[in-house]
């Protein structure tokens, strides 16, 4: 029985470093196919330890891994299942970064208000254990972002530069810059200079903190500015640019969706 005990809990401590390997080393830095492939390993790990701890936390990391891949569906059924592990033992860092992702997969389906709904959530959960208030911080920013493009346009221009003002952790350094021009840009600021120079801030961040999925982003950020200022041949640039980091990272429905746009922009 002790045998059998020690085997589990090795299995559980297997797990868990492997899905926080998966997301914050692997993933962050767009190795989407060591991420995914290191959250499935964790797992079949929790599954063989019957641990329910070493189990959530895996499908919510693995749900982040197929965020960034591209797959949605799939990424929002691993989520789910995360939370609904995540309300029976309230481990609430990884339940509300499950429904951050969640806020994200939403908005890249193009579900605006559920997006809000996820990001709200993950606000909430963070603030009851009191921890990162720089996630809270790019939720906020997330919401707003959410908010515009449902339609609303009730926004405090002096709270943008804020969201980066706050953050204190690196990661975000990269995604608020580019939260921020992707709202100019859908108001459409795109004949002054200030969705550039946010754009310009978050591929210089990408770039520092060696964050290629995110560089590919940005990159399609930048193509769409160029597009709204009719400037066909740095649509073009931009838009090769991100599919090159995209087929780099594993990033198979980014790439996709690229190449899509690349062939509309040759007709």
């Amino acid at each position: 029985m002790n045998e059998i005990s020690a085997q589990s809990e090795s299995l559980w401590g297997i797990s868990i470093a492997k899905s926080n390997i998966s997301l914050f080393g692997y993933n962050w830095q767009g190795k989407l196919d060591q991420g995914c492939q290191t959250s499935e390993e964790a797992i079949r790990f929790a599954e063989r330890s019957g641990d329910i701890y070493s189990k959530s936390i895996a499908y919510s990391c693995y749900g982040w891994s197929c965020f960034y891949r591209g797959r949605l569906e799939e990424a929002e059924r691993y989520l789910t299942k995360a939370c609904g592990y995540f309300e029976k033992i309230d481990i609430f860092s990884f339940w509300a970064l499950a429904k951050l992702c969640l806020g994200l997969v939403h908005f890249e389906s193009g579900d605006f208000q559920r997006s809000i709904d996820s990001h709200q959530e993950s606000i909430s959960l963070f603030r009851s254990a009191n921890i990162f208030p720089s996630f809270i911080n790019f939720n906020e920013a997330a919401i707003m972002r959410g908010k515009i493009m449902n339609g609303e346009r009730d926004v405090d221009f002096d709270e943008l530069p804020k969201y980066e003002a706050r953050n204190r952790f690196r990661i975000y350094e990269v995604w608020i810059p580019a939260l921020i021009a992707e709202v100019l840009l859908t108001l459409g600021d795109v004949e002054s200079s200030q969705a550039e120079r946010w754009i310009t801030k978050a591929l210089e961040a990408d770039r520092r903190n060696g964050m290629q999925w995110n560089l590919g982003k940005d990159h399609l950020l930048y193509a769409h500015l160029c597009k709204c200022q009719d400037r066909r041949e740095k649509e073009k640039e931009h838009l090769s640019a991100g599919l090159r980091l995209f087929e780099e990272c594993g990033a198979e429905g980014d790439a996709a969706r690229t190449k899509e746009a690349l062939s509309l922009l040759s007709c």
